[in-house]
């Protein structure tokens, strides 16, 4: 009867081993999925940030993309004045050339007639 109670004995305490393993074990995976799903939800917030971060980025490059569209605009604007005013004023110098070479054969010919 006593190699029995021994035996049983030892059985209990080798059971009592394993379930003590086993929840160690299981407490133990517990404890590291709770850390690698705080640090998945960290990495989730950072790469979230750096996506508002590049979304106000685009957003301001865009705004400044307009501004220089309008200001571009502006220029042509201008340059197109600009281009019309120097025709004119080429135009007019051409006419003012023609009335001065007019001008010069007139004298030409009265210090002809003089001499």
């Amino acid at each position: 009867m006593q190699i029995e109670l021994s035996i049983i004995f030892s059985t209990v305490v080798a059971l009592l081993g394993v379930y003590a393993t086993y929840l160690k074990i299981t407490t133990e995976n517990k404890r590291l999925q709770e850390i690698r799903e705080k640090e998945m939800m960290a990495e989730k917030e950072k790469q979230t940030e750096r996506h508002i971060e590049l979304r106000k980025s685009i957003e301001y490059i865009g705004v400044d993309v307009q501004s220089m569209t309008k200001k571009m605009d502006s220029m042509d604007t201008k340059f197109d004045s600009l281009d019309r005013r120097v025709t004119i004023v080429e135009e007019s110098s051409k006419s003012a050339h023609k009335r001065i070479d007019g001008v010069e054969k007139k004298c030409e010919l009265r210090n002809e007639r003089r001499q």
